[in-house]
């Protein structure tokens, strides 16, 4: 609660101006009697009923310095109580803020702890030579094991897209000049391929590959990425079915081929969608049985569960409370950054490793940048360094491994973040006196 100094700088200052007339004051009779000793003060009155009567004023102005004193007191009395009441009311408005903190903090726990997921997984058996089928369970934070899990596969199986190529056959031109102009990205010299590796890769865990999910992933990458580009990647992304699926062991035999006879594979798919002769094709290069026509076909229009069938149910409720809950503390102006950290760190308590790795994939990717990169909408504008919340409150210091993925190193996009391996005494440094501007 702020105190009110009843006798603060101001009082002292007049106080002793008021001091100062009284001395002159004081000095006055002497000085006039010398001053003037040509009168002679015995044919005027008296010397003392002069000085009296020049002194009759100074103890007036006595007795309303006095008086004004305790009206001055009561001044400070009356400000202290508003004081008083607006700290109480202020300290209450903080105690609704935390009080909702917390409650949403609970609804996190609680969205964590409702997550399930259940994948198909097949499992070969030695003894009989065939595989069964087992369904996985996971429930509460195993559910962001698997989705990391599924993520590192996907970026396994398309790697070869985003190997030796470079920016210009990815973007689109007017979006890739977008980001060029970020100056957040460009300070801290961000891969663009990389960029856009985990911006497609996440995009499509995220939003899946059934036929709703390829067309949303189509709608989103238009106007960022080159369509030949995206479509190739979500064509040979979706023919990976789900584990329990009979076209499983015919999408295994394919991927352990070679890169070369992948993009080969990839090429053929892609050119039967203008030519229905390159069948004869795909049948001689891969020598497979008579049917294949007729599969490929119902394999081709999707009509069997994707492996890769989406997390947005799951992960989309979960990033919007989580974004909620940071942004109400980090905008209220009413509690300075120490007690920011303070709330934040607790949420931050609650993350396991996975689900902050998964933090780091969306923030990377278009749906999540607001977190630290772009501006809503609007690619080539920064957000301001009081905002970039994952670094501003270390979000994501728990996560053990630099290096993610193969390649992929989580301090290259948050060098500033002070991880639990640590961080090199220059990079603390500019921590500190990045820590100082936050409010």
């Amino acid at each position: 609660m702020k105190k009110i100094k009843t006798f603060d700088t101001f009082f002292w200052w007049s106080a002793a101006a008021f001091i100062l007339v009284v001395a002159l004051i004081s000095f006055f009779p002497a000085w006039f009697t010398a001053s003037f000793s040509k009168y002679n003060f015995t044919t005027t009155g008296q010397i003392g009923d002069t000085i009296g009567g020049i002194m009759g004023p100074f103890i007036a102005i006595a007795a309303a310095a006095l008086t004004f004193l305790a009206f001055w007191v009561q001044y400070k009395a009356n400000e202290q109580q508003k004081q008083d009441i607006k700290d109480l009311k202020e300290r209450g408005e903080i105690e609704k803020l935390e009080a909702k903190f917390f409650e949403l903090v609970k609804l996190h726990r609680d969205n964590v702890s409702e997550l399930t997921y259940s994948p198909f997984k097949r499992v070969h058996i030695e003894a009989s030579d065939e595989d069964i089928i087992k369904e996985e369970k996971f429930e509460g934070r195993k559910v962001f094991r698997a989705i990391d899990k599924e993520f590192k596969s996907l970026f396994a199986e398309l790697k070869h897209f985003f190997q030796n190529t470079n920016e210009i056959n990815i973007y689109e031109e007017y979006y890739l000049n977008q980001l060029k102009k970020n100056n957040e990205i460009n300070l801290r010299n961000i891969d663009f391929v990389t960029f856009a590796q985990i911006d497609i890769l996440y995009s499509i865990i995220y939003f899946g590959l059934s036929f709703e999910g390829q067309k949303t992933l189509g709608d989103f990458f238009k106007g960022r990425y080159k369509q030949s580009f995206f479509e190739s990647i979500i064509q040979f992304a979706s023919l990976k079915p789900k584990e329990d699926s009979g076209f499983w062991n015919k999408w295994h035999s394919m991927n352990s081929k070679t890169t070369t006879r992948i993009k080969h594979f990839n090429r053929l798919i892609q050119d039967w969608n203008k030519n229905v002769q390159k069948i004869e094709e795909l049948r001689d290069e891969w020598q497979v049985d008579e049917e294949l026509e007729y599969k490929y076909k119902y394999y081709k229009k999707g009509n069997y569960t994707k492996y890769y069938g989406g997390h947005q149910f799951r992960l989309g409720h979960y990033f919007r409370n989580l974004y909620q809950t940071i942004t109400l503390i980090n905008d209220d102006k009413r509690i300075d950054f120490v007690q920011k950290y303070s709330n934040i760190k607790i949420l931050r308590g609650q993350l396991s490793t996975f689900e902050q790795t998964i933090i780091f994939l969306n923030s990377l990717s278009s749906l999540g940048r607001v977190w630290e990169f772009e501006s809503r909408n609007n690619p080539e504008k920064a957000i301001e360094k009081d905002n970039q919340l994952i670094t501003k409150y270390n979000f994501i210091k728990n996560i053990l491994n630099d290096e993610i993925i193969e390649g992929v190193y989580v301090s290259h996009f948050y060098p500033l973040v002070e991880f639990e391996s640590g961080i090199n005494e220059e990079k603390k440094k500019q921590r500190e006196l990045l820590e100082k501007q936050y409010s």
